[in-house]
């Protein structure tokens, strides 16, 4: 680089199933293009970085988003860190209405059905976290689907370790260096960890199942 020029800009790539992702999705699947063709900007991607593990991410700006109809491709957990917005997203059940800020997560398996997604505010940053088709995060050996694993689709969850988990990958995207591996992955494990603690069919069972025994 020449004395006197600006550092060249590297700008973040959005991440596409190349089979090393386990995700799923079929080969060269653009895993946010509900995102990119709604013109959501990239801020950081994992892409490139050389992290692996069983997360890739994307940290996203949103400004007013109508999104059509479409199946989610992947295992998706998707968590604001800055602005506000009110989000309206429909599957099969009801209307999913909630303000998003930051700290508050979302969840969408694989396979879902999804009506629409509608984002209305001025700015909300969000990290887009895609899990490997085997939702346990390698905590088991099975190939669990979101099906079997019993993910929810959810919106509106404030999860105080979710949101940690989030702004410590989040910083990690944003240093882009591959040295960071090692903690990547082990955030990853550890989220994964929590979500099939708090946030699967089973874990809503077993939480009925207490009240009824009381």
């Amino acid at each position: 680089m020449l004395e006197g020029e600006p550092p060249t800009q590297i700008l973040p790539i959005p991440i596409r199933e190349d089979g090393r992702q386990h995700t799923g999705a079929a080969i060269n699947t653009v895993l946010g293009k509900k995102y990119e063709d709604a013109g959501s900007l990239l801020l950081a991607s994992s892409k490139g970085l050389g992290w692996g593990g069983t997360v890739n991410a994307e940290l996203r700006r949103h400004n007013s988003l109508s999104g059509a109809s479409f199946i989610q491709p992947i295992n998706e957990v998707a968590i604001a860190l800055a602005g506000s917005a009110e989000i309206r997203r429909r599957a099969d059940g009801a209307e999913q209405r909630f303000e998003s800020r930051a700290g508050v997560s979302c969840i969408c398996p694989k396979g879902v059905s999804v009506r629409y997604l509608n984002i209305d505010g001025d700015s909300l940053d969000m990290l887009h976290l895609y899990l490997s088709k085997d939702a346990s995060g390698g905590l088991n050996d099975r190939d669990t689907n979101a099906e079997d694993a019993g993910l929810v689709y959810t919106g509106g969850i404030f999860d105080p370790l979710i949101h940690q988990i989030g702004l410590a990958i989040a910083e990690e995207l944003q240093a882009s260096t591959k040295s960071n591996r090692i903690v990547f992955d082990t955030l990853s494990l550890a989220l994964s960890a929590r979500i099939l603690q708090r946030h699967t069919r089973a874990d809503e069972l077993g939480r009925v199942s207490d009240l009824l025994c009381v």
